[in-house]
């Protein structure tokens, strides 16, 4: 069992950063949500993390010859080319016959495996959302038997003219940004290490201002993996950043009272919150942005940069993330398949595949209906599978008593990101208090998981240990990140 000392560093992101939500401001929140404001229409672009979405490529898989041009450019533009472009974030490009052609048969092994397009969100037998994701990058079945029986027939390019018309990606840019917060130069080392970097970015408010709209902006997208930008309105983190401005931080910032404020990861287009959504960020707040690195051969130097558009007049709805989990006592915290007693333990013991750990939280009751708009889930390397379902004490407004509110059995730690669910905000999944909120993650702590050996090859390691909870490298998380829209009081 770990001091009360670590377990408040590793229950920060959920009892802190969330009490401000459901307990503290309770009373508000109903009264504000009693009142005569209804919600608008349509949420629209308006919660992390959001893409244009991907249409199925219609009959992909449908005809004995199979052409480069005629079929498989459309599946290119539509599934990979938001990242894999010339001057895009992926380390090379699928813009052409030729650069495809020299790829395909690794492209067949990255998209039959569903290693690529990198999404992690998908219905299982056990957990099945109602609602499907905005801009779901997943390639149909018909998609990956087009692309294999393009390799399988040779690769031919076919005729030109039968090409589709080129794609227009939405930059990564805000060009009418009020706020451009970029991190001093940083020298990427050459490691076969990640680098989990904090940058602490000062916006140098004298109110409370709100936002309409936010962008990560990668600076040398050579390196550049993903990015998290979390919301320190207390200022903890100037002390850790030092005079550097910049610490080590795998996991988490590493300091208490923190929300998550918004995610990038590559082909993410500016989150863009609609004509009546914002987030806050109070005055003289600190922002902190986390960076994730590539191992890199040779020195690479970045300065990414955070952009933000301010609003002239406060929104009337705020998006407002809040995460949940990481609980290791009961009674959240679930007996599990490996306990040492019979007391639930958060433990994945050395060389088990498939050890699952279940949390179960009750919102409290004081919490009113509040829609849902996005979800993500969060583990660390042993993470391969999570969770995250409601059961509601009664049906209300058409929504079932028991509900999956997203699964991510294709979890990958670097490809983590939000899943925005496509539908308008008067439709959108609610939670309330006493509803009963049940996450369940699934581990792999064996040497069959290459994200773990290549973990442990970092830590001069020669095969698993035990992993508890935390937020160091080896340890690990169960954390769900729930984005709701609330009324503005």
């Amino acid at each position: 069992m770990r001091t009360n000392g670590a377990r408040r560093v590793i229950m920060v992101s959920m009892l802190r950063a969330y009490a401000s939500l459901l307990i503290a401001s309770s009373a508000a929140f109903a009264v504000a949500c009693s009142s005569a404001s209804s919600p608008p229409a349509a949420l629209g672009n308006s919660t992390p993390i959001e893409d244009a979405a991907a249409p199925p490529v219609e009959d992909a898989g449908r005809t004995a010859a199979v052409t480069y041009h005629e079929h498989v450019e459309a599946i290119m533009q539509a599934r990979c080319q938001s990242c894999h472009r010339e001057g895009g974030t992926a380390p090379f490009a699928l813009d052409t016959y030729a650069q495809t052609k020299a790829r395909g048969p690794l492209l067949v092994d990255a998209t039959q495996s569903r290693r690529m397009p990198p999404w992690g969100a998908a219905p299982t037998s056990d957990c099945a959302p109602q609602h499907g994701f905005k801009g779901d990058l997943r390639m149909t079945d018909a998609e990956i038997a087009t692309l294999s029986e393009w390799v399988t027939q040779g690769m031919v390019e076919g005729d030109p003219s039968k090409s589709p018309a080129k794609p227009t990606f939405a930059s990564d840019a805000i060009t009418d940004g009020t706020h451009t917060l970029t991190i001093p130069r940083y020298t990427v080392a050459p490691s076969t290490r990640d680098d989990m970097r904090c940058f602490v970015l000062d916006p140098h408010l004298t109110e409370d201002t709100w936002f309409d709209a936010t962008s990560v902006v990668a600076g040398d997208t050579a390196v550049v993996h993903h990015a998290l930008v979390f919301l320190d309105p207390n200022g903890a983190s100037r002390a850790k950043g030092g005079a550097s401005g910049n610490y080590s931080c795998f996991g988490g910032p590493g300091f208490t009272n923190v929300s998550l404020l918004t995610a990038w990861a590559p082909g993410v287009p500016p989150t863009r919150y609609g004509t009546d959504v914002g987030v806050k960020v109070p005055a003289g707040a600190l922002l902190v942005l986390q960076m994730h690195y590539h191992p890199a051969e040779a020195a690479h130097d970045d300065a990414t940069s955070f952009v933000l558009r301010r609003r002239n007049t406060p929104p009337t709805w705020a998006a407002l993330v809040r995460l949940i989990g990481n609980f290791e006592d009961a009674p959240t915290l679930q007996s599990g398949p490996n306990d040492p007693t019979s007391t639930p333990t958060f433990l994945i013991p050395a060389g088990v595949t498939n050890h699952t750990e279940t949390m179960e939280f009750t919102m409290p009751a004081q919490v009113p209906e509040l829609p849902l708009a996005n979800m993500g889930t969060h583990m660390h390397w042993l993470g391969t599978n999570m969770t995250i379902e409601v059961t509601r004490p009664t049906e209300r407004g058409g929504q079932p008593l028991h509900e999956c509110l997203v699964a991510t059995p294709h979890y990958d730690f670097n490809w983590q990101r939000g899943y925005s669910y496509d539908e308008p905000l008067d439709k959108l999944p609610t939670l309330m208090g006493g509803d009963k909120i049940r996450m369940r993650c699934t581990y792999d702590n064996s040497m069959g998981n290459p994200k773990l050996v290549r973990a442990l090859q970092d830590q001069r390691l020669a095969s698993p240990i035990d992993v508890r909870m935390g937020e160091q490298t080896l340890d690990e998380m169960c954390l769900g990140a729930f984005t709701f829209i609330t009324p503005v009081l």
